[in-house]
């Protein structure tokens, strides 16, 4: 027998031996998870219809067979299916072995998410059991392989639809588990609004994502009383024209999403063209003083050679050097316009912030490419 079929068949004796015991332990948890009714047998068959089964009976028939099968699932180390079968025989009869069994078989099936919750249900329902200090280890241990996150919405007509990945939360739930990775949170209003959201999630992060409904400006119109008649300005709209769509007196725009990228690649050029400059801009002046040295005033002395090598230096140099101070100065103009466009939607933003506006409620700086070149709409 191979290493590896030793070790597989070491693993497979121990999960053996952790469904034996549920196994040997079932009617005992049976027993207690459902007490006997203050009724006698004699009573109970007496007061009960003819042909109606004891519901007690009915529950343990059920526990028993949900839970023989997760241990035949187990034992083909069908993990999930087994998991699962405990979950039906924990909902007929309430026992801790069961829940437990839930838990290991979730974990050693992959699905640590479920099987974090089965372990915190655990120790929630069933602290004095022996093996407690077992499990916290295993919730800590797993714990720090998943996500949780909890959804915060604000400003949003109830009632919200709130869906994280596969999930639906209602508004004010408790914080989820989640796999590591980006999942999508998308939240709608009873009004149609919509926000989505992508969430990058790291291995044991807890993390809280607020979505923002900006307030709906009240009246339909253009001119700020809410009359629609478009003669000005109105909260939220600002364009004078009645239609509600925000094209005129609003003056401040959320900058485009390249401007702060633009902005940082023009400041490293600008310092790579000074770093160039600084460099070849000395090199260049001494190879220049080399070149006037060497030349020989007419007649030159017998057996004198023209200096080509150092003047083919000094125009590399001098090449090089111009090249830096192009980089440079282009570098500093591309800086300062996408600078202005970074920050001048820093401002904005608090603006925004200050006023309930949600960035996707505005509108936002656009370049497109034309014929004659760039076009910058607004």
């Amino acid at each position: 027998m191979s290493p590896a079929q030793a070790r597989s068949r070491r693993e497979l004796v121990n999960t053996l031996r952790v469904l034996a015991f549920a196994a040997t332990s079932s009617l005992a948890w049976v027993a207690e998870a459902a007490p006997p009714s203050e009724a006698s047998s004699s009573e109970a068959d007496t007061t009960s219809a003819p042909g109606e089964q004891d519901p007690d009976r009915v529950a343990k028939e059920l526990a028993k067979t949900w839970f023989e099968r997760g241990m035949a699932e187990a034992q083909a180390t069908r993990y999930v299916s087994a998991a699962e079968a405990f979950d039906r025989s924990y909902e007929a009869i309430a026992a801790a072995n069961t829940l437990f069994n839930a838990a290991w078989a979730y974990e050693h099936g992959g699905d640590l998410v479920r099987a974090t919750e089965r372990y915190r249900s655990y120790l929630a329902r069933y602290p004095d059991q022996a093996d407690a200090a077992e499990v916290t280890r295993a919730l800590a241990r797993l714990e720090g392989e998943v996500s949780e996150l909890r959804v915060v919405v604000r400003g949003a007509t109830a009632p919200a639809e709130i869906r994280v990945g596969d999930k639906t939360l209602e508004s004010g739930a408790p914080p989820i588990l989640l796999m590591p990775g980006e999942v999508q949170v998308v939240v709608r209003d009873a009004e149609g609004r919509e926000r989505i959201e992508a969430v990058t999630l790291r291995p044991g992060q807890r993390r809280s994502v607020e979505i923002v409904f900006a307030p709906r400006p009240s009246g339909e119109g253009g001119d700020g009383d809410g009359d629609g008649d478009g003669d000005g300005p109105q909260p939220g709209d600002g364009d004078g024209d009645g239609d509600g769509d925000g094209d005129g007196g609003d003056k401040g725009r959320v900058p485009p999403r390249w401007a702060k990228p633009a902005m940082w690649t023009g400041v490293t050029m600008t310092g790579v063209g000074l770093v160039g400059v600084a460099t070849f801009g000395p090199l260049t002046l001494r190879e220049a003083e080399r070149f006037d040295a060497a030349l020989c005033e007419n007649p030159c002395p017998e057996g004198s050679t023209y200096p080509q090598a150092i003047e083919d230096r000094w125009r590399a140099y001098k090449i090089t050097t111009n090249v830096m101070v192009g980089v440079m100065s282009v570098g500093a103009v591309y800086a300062i316009t996408a600078g202005a466009f970074a920050f001048a939607g820093r401002k904005q933003k608090r603006r925004d912030a200050a006023r309930g506006l949600h960035p996707a409620d505005r509108r936002r700086w656009r370049v497109d490419a034309t014929a004659g070149g760039w076009r910058l709409r607004f």
